[in-house]
């Protein structure tokens, strides 16, 4: 069955996809070295115990300890990430094409949540395009995007 949903909805739109410096890969994720009973969201410096040392926080912690959310990158702290599902986000990143059984409407959602994961906007904040002929033609989430890229200057403005 195809996904309509970005993974790792964890992650702000964006940071994977200039993940370098902004998510870490770990083998599975761990609790919050704060308060030990939430999953960790990310890597981050903690201002206490007895200093600032890297460790493990929640989404909950990460604010208490003067974090902006969203606020990652190198020096400052890295969400968490595990391998498959870096794996399961850069197989839902490449698109399927539509001989997979994909709906029009489930085709469109992945397009649409790509662009929003890319450039934090929808397909409907863009110029119309041919979106049913490209789903009846067979083409993949990953070449509409890459065709939106090519025919839409607007994308260029949004870029980050």
């Amino acid at each position: 069955m195809a996904r309509t949903q970005r993974p790792l909805t964890r992650v702000p739109k964006g940071k994977l996809a200039k993940s370098r410096g902004h998510v870490t890969m770990v083998n599975e994720i761990p609790l919050c070295d704060c308060c030990k009973k939430r999953l960790a969201l990310v890597d981050a410096l903690i201002r206490a115990f007895g200093g600032p040392t890297w460790g493990y926080m929640c989404k909950v912690c990460w604010p208490l300890r003067g974090y902006q959310p969203g606020s990652t990158g190198t020096g400052v702290g890295q969400y968490l990430v595990t391998p498959a599902e870096l794996k399961e986000y850069r197989e839902w990143e490449q698109g399927g094409a539509t001989g997979t059984g994909m709906s029009f409407e489930a085709w469109l959602k992945d397009v649409d949540g790509m662009l929003e994961d890319l450039y934090g906007v929808s397909y409907l904040d863009l110029a119309d395009q041919p979106y049913r002929d490209w789903y009846d033609s067979g083409m993949s989430v990953k070449k509409a995007i890459a065709s939106l890229q090519d025919e839409d200057d607007m994308l260029s403005a949004f870029a980050e």
